[in-house]
């Protein structure tokens, strides 16, 4: 069979699951199909052509291709014999990007050779093999049709790597997603077994404009957005544990304004609403937005100021405060939420929220590349945020964030580029994915990290715990938390972020005791590129899960 009609195998137009019901599949064969399924579903949401098939006797997945004499043994043969180069000790096609392998069923992950370089095209392709008494064999696979990207400059800055057989494997697998996904930095890290086992760097950290050109190193400076939103959590928790409140307590006690629904006069809005985004309290619109992102230094607009004009009435902000909705009857996220959990903590250890971090979470935590606050950081390690945008053509176009959604010169000083805003407990944090790496380990090692301790187990916990509501995207929320399922169908912890030029996804496998993180300085108008942040956190984790060497 030939490598054209492999290829047509995976890649016919369309996509329908057939004749499943009459698969009968082991339990590891189902864990890995519902995996790829979730995958399949993601790629459909970004509007890229997916392709998915599974193998019995016959090859089934596209009923109106079942009149063609394919079988399986027919595919597998040409995949085995036409990609020999290159084969491995264990897989015999080319070094995949990535294995995944548990009990008698793997994973292989690599983009299809590319042979017509004039394609604005490229294509990845996972295979799913079962071990069986003569060898692996191919029971399932997936290709996904996808737009060629820029390259990126890619460097490795750091020496906590997992040796030179990860760094070959998931360099390029890395450099594919940014490519696709049209990433100019990025930043990962992987921790497991309370130690970071994986931290490397990819891209520009500042591109020609507004230049210097700078890459992207482990100790650059990136926003992380709501992934900031973390650190809000467990500061409240802090409070819980010494006493000084009750997650159902009616926060009105804690502020010195009023915070009621007035369709719902009655209903005490609590700690846990805000933390659960079931406050009923709403996000802010469009123009106040705009009126409070400031380029260029920390915002002129003071927290205290920004929460007082938001939730008294009259105040600057205060229009489109609620949704109609019963507070604790529904999820809507919420920045202001967060931000009021965070204000209302002011006032019961009496500073600012910002220096309440520093001193009890960040300091003993030794983050030191961690800030709030611009000032308190190096211009010079500093990133600068792009907008990203896809032409006709398939190309790709970085603007500055102020360009490209203030309409502003591309041109001054990275400094100058810096977004920023007052509510800065919901979204503000400045930091490196090594540093941030730190509030991982202290999570996976029960609320303790090198002898500090900042929070009990009991309390990360319930932090990691189901509130009995979901996102929009069908995810858990957790106290402070989104949890999403992993490749494996597996409840992962954590929260990821999107801003004018930023993305981020930090997220905790507290089953495997793992976590990934993945920093990023770009986005798209639609702010999805923490999206692509959160599956490349999932495929790293089930990589150092499942890693061998080959």
């Amino acid at each position: 069979m030939s490598k054209t009609l492999a290829l047509t195998a995976f890649l016919l137009s369309g996509f329908v699951i057939g004749q499943m019901a009459a698969q009968q599949l082991s339990p590891e064969q189902e864990e890995v199909w519902k995996g790829e399924q979730a995958y399949f579903r993601f790629l459909q949401e970004k509007n890229l052509k997916s392709y998915m098939a599974l193998w019995d006797d016959r090859f089934v997945g596209w009923p109106d291709y079942k009149q063609l004499p394919v079988h399986k043994s027919d595919i597998q043969a040409s995949v085995l014999e036409e990609l020999q180069s290159g084969q491995t000790s264990v897989f015999p096609t080319p070094k995949p990007e990535a294995i995944t392998i548990f009990g008698d069923v793997a994973v292989t992950y690599y983009f299809w050779p590319e042979t017509d370089k004039t394609s604005s095209h490229v294509y990845r392709i996972t295979h799913t093999w079962q071990k069986g008494p003569n060898g692996w064999h191919i029971i399932g696979g997936m290709g996904c049709e996808v737009p060629r990207g820029r390259s990126a400059d890619s460097v490795s800055s750091s020496d906590q790597s997992a040796g030179d057989s990860s760094s070959d494997a998931l360099d390029p697998f890395i450099q594919r997603i940014m490519d696709d996904a049209g990433i100019p930095g990025l930043q990962t890290v992987v921790v497991k077994q309370g130690r970071i086992v994986w931290s490397h760097s990819y891209g520009s950290a500042v591109l020609d404009a507004p230049g210097p050109p700078r890459r992207m190193t482990d100790d650059s400076i990136v926003l992380i957005a709501s992934t900031s939103k973390l650190l809000v959590p467990i500061a409240v928790l802090q409070q819980v544990e010494k006493g000084k409140l009750s997650l159902d307590d009616d926060i009105n006690r804690y502020v010195p304004f009023t915070v009621r629904n007035p369709k719902w006069p009655d209903v005490p809005i609590t700690w846990r609403m805000l933390l659960t985004h079931t406050s009923s309290i709403d996000e802010m619109d469009e123009e106040t937005l705009n009126a409070i992102n400031i380029y260029g230094g920390d915002s002129p607009i003071t927290f205290d100021e920004y929460m007082k004009s938001r939730f008294q009435p009259n105040g600057r902000f205060s229009a489109n405060l609620f949704r109609q909705g019963k507070p604790g009857s529904e999820r809507i996220y919420s920045n202001d939420g967060i931000s009021l959990a965070a204000f209302a903590v002011e006032t019961i250890v009496h500073e600012s929220f910002d220096s309440y971090v520093q001193r009890e979470i960040l300091a003993p935590l030794r983050m030191r590349a961690t800030s709030y606050s611009l000032a308190n950081l190096p211009a010079a390690r500093l990133t600068v945020g792009y907008g990203v945008e896809r032409k006709q053509d398939g190309s790709l176009s970085f603007s500055p964030s102020r360009t490209f959604w203030e309409h502003q010169p591309a041109s001054g000083t990275v400094m100058e580029h810096q977004l920023t805003f007052p509510d800065y407990p919901s979204g503000r944090i400045y930091t490196t994915a090594t540093d941030y790496a730190r509030l991982m380990m202290m999570f996976l090692n029960g609320g303790t990290l090198d002898g500090a301790q900042i929070l009990s187990q009991a309390s990360v916990n319930l932090m990691f715990s189901p509130s009995g509501y979901r996102n929009v995207d069908g995810w858990q929320q957790g106290l402070g938390l989104n949890g999403p399922e992993d490749l494996r169908g597996r409840q992962v912890w954590g929260h990821d972020g999107q801003e004018r030029g930023y993305s981020s996804a930090f997220y905790i496998n507290p089953q495997t005791h793992m976590g990934a993180i993945a920093f990023a300085n770009g986005n798209y108008a639609d702010y999805s590129m923490n999206y692509s942040l959160v599956d490349l956190d999932f495929h790293l984790m089930s990589w150092f899960e499942g890693q061998t060497k080959h």
